[in-house]
């Protein structure tokens, strides 16, 4: 088996993120070498229970040392980098974009009990991982919930995103930019949404919900990538605790960025199931103030009819 096909990134990524943390995980008393840790904790499957001691606490040092590196390699585009992200979507065809919302399931198995509401099928916990990616699949913020089938508009109103929505929306959605969502979330300025498919949607309507589907997509593919690379967060999550599992989710995110940033892309299994939190359940917004939504369809109906008729001007133009 190739190094490749064994850790799913190139031996010259592995080095670099060695070098990125090799110091930060160190070597305690008969423990594994830096680069020995790193390696298991890359190993990690599915298919595998971790039981050894040893094994245990060395996934935990490299999980705890990539967490360090977080706030630096997830975070939201301001900058240049805002800049080449909202060039990035406007070359998709989304103008004034910056990211795609979405949000998967992962399944852990832990040692102590949380009660009813946190499980999720043959009672395995469950994580509800949120997340927001730019063009390139890199995730630009990701925030873990436990619950069951919670509503995507009650994960996104607990989370972070929410305040940038709100108290920061001038410095985190400047000169009126937006990511895009799926009908599970409410349609707010900052946050554009397909229409509702109620009755007879016009042509243009009809334009606007196939081009934010298969742009949409992108987050979808952001989370098989991820969940393809880490094998174990598409099967059961097995770190005993929940706490570990949630800090080990948010590492293979990280480790999934540098990737990116590095260009070590893989193929995506296109038979990955992607589990979204919600099952495809319209947008609870009884908690959400009616002028946000009001502005949001205002925002959406806009941008709705300035694409037709871009669309229509292309057509007359060829």
């Amino acid at each position: 088996m190739s190094f490749v096909q064994h850790f799913r990134m190139k031996r010259t990524t592995f080095q670099h993120i060695l070098a990125l943390i090799g110091n930060k995980i160190g070597v305690k008393k008969r423990c594994l070498s830096e680069r020995a840790q790193l390696q298991l904790a890359l190993s990690l499957d599915n298919q595998i229970k971790i039981t050894n001691r040893t094994a245990l606490s060395s996934i935990k040092g490299v999980t705890q040392a990539l967490l360090t590196l977080a706030p630096s390699i997830i975070s939201w585009p301001s900058g240049e980098d805002f800049d080449n992200v909202r060039k990035g979507f406007n070359e998709l065809g989304l103008p004034g974009a910056i990211g795609i919302l979405g949000s998967t399931h992962i399944r852990t198995l832990q040692s102590i009990r949380k009660g009813e509401e946190y499980i999720f099928k043959e009672s395995f916990s469950n994580v509800i991982l949120q997340a927001v990616c730019d063009h390139n699949l890199k995730f630009t913020h990701c925030y873990l919930r436990e619950g069951g089938l919670g509503q995507n508009a009650t994960v996104l109103q607990k989370s972070e995103l929410w305040k940038f929505m709100n108290k920061d929306s001038e410095a985190k959605f400047p000169d009126d930019t937006y990511i895009i969502g799926d009908k599970t979330y409410p349609c707010l300025l900052q946050l554009i949404t397909p229409y509702e498919a109620i009755g007879n949607l016009s042509a243009e309507e009809r334009q606007f919900n196939n081009l934010l589907s298969l742009k949409g997509n992108g987050i979808a593919n952001a989370f098989n990538l991820l969940q393809e690379r880490f094998r174990c967060l598409k099967g059961i999550l097995d770190l005993k605790n929940t706490t570990w599992a949630r800090k080990y989710i948010i590492a293979c995110c990280v480790l999934h960025n540098i990737c990116i940033m590095l260009d070590d892309v893989m193929e995506i299994d296109g038979s990955l199931y992607w589990h979204n939190s919600s099952y495809e359940v319209e947008a609870d917004t009884k908690n959400i103030n009616g002028l946000l939504l009001t502005l949001g369809v205002q925002k959406r109906d806009e941008m709705c009819t300035k694409l037709f008729n871009n669309s229509c001007k292309q057509i007359l133009n060829c």
